[in-house]
């Protein structure tokens, strides 16, 4: 799964992909596409100034792609201290084919633990999807989506295979 890094012409896409979410957070979407761009020398160069991200953090934006280049999936993560997934979404026409466990190994492999996401507790294929990659619950509260309960699920690399010991 060819996975890269956001390109400036690929917002447009990445929009259309984000209207497949149940819950897109559109605000903290053109925040990380106009950093990211700006980091990559795209033509924006203003930084955003965005109340949807505190000081010390940044973004992940990374595309998984076809072979053609056409853009078919994205991961959104904010890092800081630890990672927290903000989006992760995958068209369906190319569901279940490892781009979305390739976007998640991208964030796991590049960014600071923890990785955190949230998730609705009904929502069982996201949920199987981030369990196979090793996610576990770290929580259940009521607050983070108003129809459903909410899993805050929690990925921790195991430093003592990181470290041979």
């Amino acid at each position: 799964m060819p996975i890269r890094t956001v390109r400036q012409r690929d917002g447009n896409r990445l929009r259309t992909l984000q209207s497949l979410l149940a819950d897109p957070a559109p605000e903290l979407l053109s925040a990380a596409l106009l950093a990211t761009t700006a980091e990559a020398g795209g033509q924006e160069t203003c930084t955003p100034v965005d109340p949807v991200v505190s000081a010390g953090q940044s973004f992940t934006l990374a595309v998984s792609v076809t072979d053609s280049g056409r853009v078919v999936g994205y991961v959104l993560a904010l890092t800081g201290s630890g990672t927290h997934i903000a989006e992760l979404v995958v068209a369906p026409d190319y569901r279940r084919a490892g781009r979305g466990r390739a976007l998640l190994e991208t964030v796991i492999e590049s960014d600071p633990p923890p990785v955190t996401v949230h998730v609705a507790a009904g929502n069982d294929a996201a949920r199987r999807l981030y369990e196979t990659v090793g996610f576990s619950v770290a929580n259940r509260t009521a607050e983070q989506f108003d129809e459903t309960d909410g899993l805050t699920l929690r990925y921790e690399r195991d430093t003592r295979t990181e470290s041979g010991g």
